[in-house]
């Protein structure tokens, strides 16, 4: 038995604890204040809650038209996902004269190594936004068309209505805006076109909404969080055919914490998905399927019951999930129907017992983690 203990505490030195600790996932883990950095005062956290809800980026669905002028010739150029360089950009909204100077960088893994042109970050300092849409901004995502090609726009506005379900079922979701770009290259002075964006909330100002912040707590299980957002989120996940998510590597999902301990996972990026159908995306070829259209089910395992209250929300916001498809301008209409009846089905699994029971109740991750 000593010989057995020395081993364990040898193996423990090399592995850290948390390694360890990460092999049994189906056990209940403490959420150890080590791993949390120091939480904002009540006064800080309540003071940023009305800054992000006030911002006035997200006030309007309406698409937002700028143009941003930068030299994107080397910005193309710069596809390391490491890189830390930021080029000087202008940004101009329509209607208005005021430039706005700001910074650009690349962003991404994928879609940096396979769009000829690139997903961007935008960052702002805050006496160059007052007064514009992007008061109080300081960085955001810019999803960009990737290619020249009209299908790859139309991504671009599949994967901003994903997000706009995600609003709609989600009791923590991220906001989008969609955008109207016009790139100027400042070499040349030249348009490179003017394409859909998609600028999505930032995840400080995100969490900020929710009374929290966000953590950087990798190796988490489904114990390890709040278990109603999480079946919020596994169901989103499902209904949308995404499999391309893993809450223990923190990919694809945010975690915030809150004054009183909680944990709550937040999913983002939905390119891979089926609902988003980019004919680029691919599943993960150790799963069960064999495209990303085939929906499976990657969370936790829960009775009925638990899932009943969930499963209320999402039926209750049928009409307006639906209605997400008719409304957006420039949505190809075939696609739009296609995506509708895609929904249903996901609908019917749902609201059949025998169908939600053997897709999701039986088909669970029995390992507590993805």
């Amino acid at each position: 038995m000593a010989l057995k203990s020395l081993l364990l505490a040898a193996l423990a030195l090399m592995l850290g604890a948390d390694a360890m600790a990460g092999q049994d996932s189906g056990k209940k883990k403490s959420r150890d204040p080590a791993r949390l950095k120091e939480m904002p005062s009540d006064e800080d956290l309540a003071k940023r809650r009305a800054e992000s809800e006030a911002l006035p980026l997200f006030k309007s669905h309406d698409p937002l038209a700028f143009t941003l002028i930068a030299n994107f010739r080397a910005l193309s150029r710069d596809r390391d996902t490491l890189s830390t360089k930021r080029f000087a950009a202008r940004l101009v909204v329509a209607g208005t004269t005021d430039t706005i100077p700001m910074r650009l960088r690349t962003r991404g893994h994928y879609r940096l190594a396979k769009c000829s042109f690139v997903p961007l970050r935008m960052e702002f300092t805050k006496k160059t936004v007052d007064g514009s849409p992007f008061e109080n901004e300081k960085s955001l995502k810019l999803g960009t068309h990737c290619q020249k090609d009209d299908l790859y726009e139309q991504y671009v506005l599949r994967e901003y209505l994903v997000y706009r379900i995600q609003q709609l079922v989600s009791p923590i979701a991220f906001r989008v805006r969609l955008a109207r770009v016009t790139y100027v290259d400042s070499a040349s002075m030249n348009s490179q076109g003017t394409y859909w964006g998609l600028i999505v909330e930032s995840e400080e100002h995100m969490a900020a909404r929710f009374g929290g912040i966000v953590r950087e707590l990798r190796r988490a299980t489904f114990d390890d969080v709040e278990q109603v957002p999480l079946l919020g989120m596994s169901l989103f996940e499902y209904m949308i055919g995404n499999t391309d998510w893993s809450l223990y590597a923190l990919h694809n999902v945010r975690v915030i914490s809150t004054p009183s301990g909680e944990i709550l996972p937040v999913p983002y990026d939905f390119d891979f998905s089926g609902l988003v159908d980019a004919r680029y995306a691919t599943p993960d070829p150790k799963l069960p399927i064999r495209n990303v259209r085939q929906r499976l089910f990657r969370g936790p395992c829960k009775a009925v019951e638990e899932w009943a209250p969930v499963v209320a929300r999402f039926v209750g916001k049928k009409a307006e999930v639906m209605a997400l498809y008719d409304s957006l301008p420039g949505l190809d209409k075939g696609y739009a129907q296609d995506a509708k009846e895609y929904l249903a089905d996901f609908y019917r699994t749902i609201e059949r017992p025998g169908d939600m029971r053997a897709e999701i109740v039986e088909n669970c991750n029995r390992k507590g983690g993805t």
